[in-house]
């Protein structure tokens, strides 16, 4: 996770603060999952995501990799799934 520099104002901590380059894109921005569906390799792994036995998305009013991204930048956690 950068470090920011401590004389930012709180609104700009707030929109900045956890805030990473995408892995290999290198965008400035969070990068936004425009699908509303997920797909597994085996009906086996989507069986244990369905189950919370595996971490995963099944469909994207559930949870997706936008929100998810969302919510770690609100806690100040690193932006990986």
């Amino acid at each position: 996770m950068k470090t920011l520099p401590k004389n930012l104002h709180w609104e700009t901590a707030l929109l900045h603060g956890a805030n990473e380059a995408a892995a290999g894109a290198g965008a400035a921005g969070s990068t936004i999952a425009q699908s509303s569906a997920f797909a597994y390799g085996t009906a086996a792994e989507l069986e244990a995501v369905f189950a919370g036995r595996d971490v995963g998305y099944i469909y994207t009013r559930i949870g997706n990799p936008t929100v998810a991204h969302f919510e770690r930048r609100l806690l100040g956690r690193a932006s990986s799934m």
